[in-house]
């Protein structure tokens, strides 16, 4: 019996990946890509793909309010990683 995995795609680290790699990336590339990952015993029952604007420091994010929908910035917070790997004792 096939072992059955879950492939998450990190969607802007990929597009970058394939850049470099001169790879032209679209919906099929990503398919391959996904379809790449497993092995001859492994049966992939989902594929997640994730892809946002990359997150600033400086100048916060913007985003829609849930429910009224209105517009709202974030505050950027410095050095957020570095606080949360402190908190928890994580390596980073």
């Amino acid at each position: 019996m096939a072992k059955r995995i879950v492939v998450l795609i990190d969607g802007a680290f990929l597009r970058v990946k394939a850049a470099k790699a001169g790879k032209k990336y679209d919906p099929t590339f990503i398919e391959a890509f996904a379809l790449g990952c497993k092995t001859s015993d492994e049966e992939i029952l989902r594929v997640l793909y994730y892809d946002c604007v990359p997150y600033s420091e400086l100048s916060g994010f913007r985003f829609l309010v849930p429910h009224s929908f209105s517009p709202a910035r974030t505050n950027g917070w410095k050095n957020w990683l570095a606080k949360t790997c402190l908190r928890y004792a994580w390596e980073c």
